[in-house]
């Protein structure tokens, strides 16, 4: 009764820590939302500060005679604001030509002040994008910590428009941009995987039929030849354990969008998966352990 008693314990502690694997790889990292984009609005066109350079606002209550209101200025902003965008107009140009004929390759960046984080300029941390003629980029605002309030969000690019017309209105220089995605990250979400796991301890039990083709009746077989048939089986139920658990986590589709950035490397649940496979392999590494001290003796 001893015997039977630890292979059960173990056989307990194996399903433990199959359902703990479970558990940890079905919580997914933070996933990216879209934000609605309701422009462009007649102030939204406009020229930089430097009143030569093309850009576009989002938004932008600073400038007084170009507030522009395209996008809700409160919510949840995590990791990242993205806009994806197409230019037209350019043609085959794609740098800014001076008198004495130097040329300045044409970038576009994402300025202005999201929570705590501000940027007005190309950083290292929000990099400008090359524009090498017409097509469509994406530019990032990158957040140091979550917000909940946009203050200004400008498309900035340093296209000349006199380059383009001598007015140098931004609407008579035939260079449209058109928003085609602003997203941002949020804050984790719990995504459990519903689905549910055989729990192998009501699964009946199998023993292989002995020579002859005539399975022995409990009362013919002495106890002690239980041992074998018993660890097979107890064996046989730890490694389905695993493999269920795993297989039902494959099929659960945890996953996170990120289509625009295309980021999903390093995510959380990754490393969590990691730790519970290795909690369930010691599980199962334990209990075959005990069964083959158990069969020595």
């Amino acid at each position: 009764m001893k015997f039977k008693q630890i292979l059960s314990a173990a056989a307990a502690f194996a399903v433990a820590a199959a359902v703990a694997m479970s558990m940890m790889m079905s919580t997914v990292s933070a996933a990216e939302k879209e934000l609605t984009y309701i422009g462009p609005s007649a102030n939204a066109y406009a020229l930089e500060n430097d009143g030569v350079s093309l850009r576009l606002n989002i938004y932008n209550q600073w400038s007084k005679g170009q507030e522009t209101a395209d996008i809700v200025d409160k919510g949840e902003f995590a990791e990242k604001i993205s806009v994806n965008f197409t230019v037209s107009g350019l043609g085959t140009d794609s740098a800014n030509v001076a008198d004495d004929g130097t040329k300045t390759p044409f970038q576009a960046f994402l300025s202005g002040s999201v929570g705590v984080d501000s940027s007005w300029e190309p950083t290292e941390n929000n990099k400008a994008v090359a524009i090498e003629g017409d097509g469509t980029y994406t530019v990032d605002f990158m957040l140091s910590t979550p917000a909940d309030t946009i203050l200004c969000l400008i498309l900035s690019t340093n296209i000349n428009a006199y380059q383009y017309t001598s007015s140098g209105k931004p609407a008579d220089t035939g260079i449209t941009f058109k928003i085609n995605k602003i997203t941002t990250g949020t804050v984790g979400e719990d995504t459990t995987d519903t689905s549910e796991t055989t729990d192998p301890t009501n699964e009946e039990e199998t023993t292989e039929p002995a020579t002859g083709g005539v399975e022995p009746t409990p009362t013919d077989e002495p106890e002690a030849t239980e041992a074998p048939t018993t660890e097979e089986t107890v064996t046989t139920t730890v490694q389905t354990t695993a493999a269920q658990t795993t297989a039902n986590n494959t099929s659960g589709g945890n996953t996170s969008g990120n289509q625009v950035s295309g980021s999903t490397s390093n995510a959380p649940g990754t490393k969590d998966a990691g730790i519970a496979a290795a909690f369930a392999g010691l599980a199962v590494t334990a209990a075959i352990g005990v069964l083959t001290q158990l069969r020595k003796k």
